[in-house]
């Protein structure tokens, strides 16, 4: 395709490729540019949305829709899913929860006490973005529990969850709030990510199930997403003394209608059967038949 392009605009304009590079912001040399055009180099995602003034449309979205792995001069490469999937939402739950993105972009971290909750993470990390995993490292730290921590080293999956889903680079445990993808999905998507909350960082509390946190906001959207399934939370709010912080949290009964928030052993996502995608060029979702992008 960009073979064919080439051809098309040089015979108007034999410095198009310069003006396409200067338009993507890339200085590279005549070479590199070449090896794209030769298939022996990928190329960079913002020379691809670059194309766009300089190709048809037909020939864009041919080739924008065939992107499907992403990767950097200094990372793995990663594939992006086009389905927003009941793996990619309980991923996104449990790493608001319990993980947290590098401050520079450069990976990811999962750390629970509970190794079975570790290699559930890990698996989806592989089966979503088909990402080289690394070994779940143990730790042990004096006075504290055993901690299982999982790392990724991926900046394309590390900003794939920046930019679709909102989750804040460094620390992040008091700005957090639930995704506008997730809150934007039917209830299947938003079960499921309820589940993925609560199985992480959910517990036990008052004879019913709860949930705490340092951000306000995380647990008023959660409270909301719970409405929908008649599940009425109780909000409260307390100091805590040893690092003197304020937390919040909610708390409600379990019922027939809180029941598919216990924790399992596994993530079968029995009931969920309605698919939905996005379009990753304009962070929404679409109907899966109209989504432009596979």
């Amino acid at each position: 395709m960009l073979k064919k392009i080439n051809t098309l605009n040089s015979k108007a304009d034999s410095d198009w490729k310069q003006k396409w590079l200067d338009s993507a912001g890339i200085n590279i040399k005549p070479t590199g540019v070449k090896e794209w055009f030769s298939g022996r180099a990928s190329i960079p995602f913002k020379a691809i949305i670059a194309l766009k003034e300089f190709s048809s449309k037909k020939d864009f979205e041919l080739i924008f829709n065939n992107c499907s792995y992403f990767c950097t001069k200094t990372s793995s490469s990663a594939m992006f899913p086009r389905t927003l999937s009941p793996e990619l939402t309980w991923l996104v739950a449990a790493l608001l929860c319990d993980g947290h993105l590098c401050p520079n972009g450069s990976g990811l971290a999962f750390e629970v006490g509970d190794l079975t909750l570790a290699k559930i993470f890990s698996s989806k990390i592989n089966a979503v973005f088909e990402a080289k995993c690394t070994e779940i490292r143990e730790i042990n730290r004096v006075g504290r529990k055993t901690t299982y921590v999982f790392d990724l080293s991926n900046k394309p999956v590390c900003y794939f969850f920046n930019k679709l889903f909102e989750v804040p680079f460094g620390k992040k445990c008091a700005i957090i709030r639930v995704p506008k993808l997730i809150q934007q999905a039917n209830l299947e998507i938003k079960k499921v990510f309820l589940k993925g909350v609560f199985e992480t960082d959910g517990g036990k509390r008052g004879g019913g199930l709860g949930l705490t946190s340092l951000s306000e906001d995380f647990v008023d959207d959660v409270s909301e997403l719970l409405k929908e399934f008649n599940v009425d939370p109780h909000k409260e709010s307390w100091v805590n003394k040893k690092y003197n912080k304020k937390c919040f949290g909610s708390r409600f009964k379990i019922d027939a209608n809180s029941m598919f928030l216990l924790r399992s052993k596994g993530m079968p996502f029995d009931s969920y059967q309605k698919p939905l995608s996005f379009d990753i060029r304009q962070n929404e979702i679409v109907p899966k038949n109209n989504a432009g992008v596979g």
